[in-house]
């Protein structure tokens, strides 16, 4: 599960920080929580120390007695792995965390574009986050889990009426529409055509014929159009 916690002493701020933290969530199929708190709480500490699921924190400097920063410092004592981003109405104060050596995601001005600035840095939150999580999808009540990264490409066979999925070692078909398959892919995964999604990371090359290699030299036949082909390789 991931964890929003926020930790802003502004009401309507912390509101619009929801707010749009539901709007994207509310696009992914990803089991979520948000925390909020106006200041160092004791039940914001213990989050701090709480070991499970991701956590995505998003800090005020400027809290009064206790600020983000030393808020981030707590955080960073244990944990290396969550999202911090530190939002401020100083942006003069950037080169003091820079120099905490704080491990920030984002710094982000409530002066200029906030609203959209900190949706655009959680979308991207949720592309890494999404991509670290494997590919999960069963055959005759089988669950496998694969790495994305390990997929070449997905293509609808519309006699079988299943999707094939194609990595770097293995094919598996599966039961279900391409749709629906692709809705969480990263996106470094395109769609090529109505049938056909490839990832992009793992293309070598695409000849004037429509051939694409993929980097273990498996081939497919696709049709691709130009602003797609460009895309690839961009």
């Amino acid at each position: 599960m991931l964890s929003f916690i926020i930790c802003e002493d502004n009401t309507e701020l912390r509101k619009i920080n929801e707010e749009i933290i539901n709007k994207i969530m509310f696009n992914n199929n990803l089991d979520y929580k948000i925390f909020s708190y106006s200041n160092y709480t004791p039940d914001l500490k213990n989050k701090i120390k709480e070991k499970s699921g991701k956590k995505v924190y998003i800090l005020d400097i400027e809290l009064g007695d206790y600020s983000g920063i030393e808020i981030a410092r707590e955080i960073r004592k244990n944990d290396w792995d969550s999202f911090i981003l530190m939002t401020t109405v100083h942006t003069e104060l950037f080169p003091q965390v820079f120099m905490d050596k704080l491990m920030l995601f984002d710094f982000i001005s409530k002066y200029d574009n906030y609203s959209k600035n900190f949706e655009n840095t959680i979308k991207k939150i949720i592309r890494i986050y999404s991509a670290n999580l494997p590919f999960v999808f069963n055959i005759r009540k089988t669950i496998y889990q694969i790495s994305y990264e390990e997929i070449l490409y997905l293509i609808f066979d519309k006699e079988d009426r299943k999707t094939l999925i194609c990595t770097t070692s293995k094919y598996y078909k599966v039961s279900k529409s391409l749709k629906s398959l692709s809705t969480n892919l990263p996106d470094y995964f395109i769609r090529i055509n109505n049938h056909c999604v490839i990832n992009k990371n793992n293309v070598k090359n695409i000849n004037s014929k429509g051939t694409i290699e993929f980097i273990n030299n498996i081939k497919i036949n696709e049709i691709i159009k130009r602003e797609i082909k460009d895309n690839v390789f961009c």
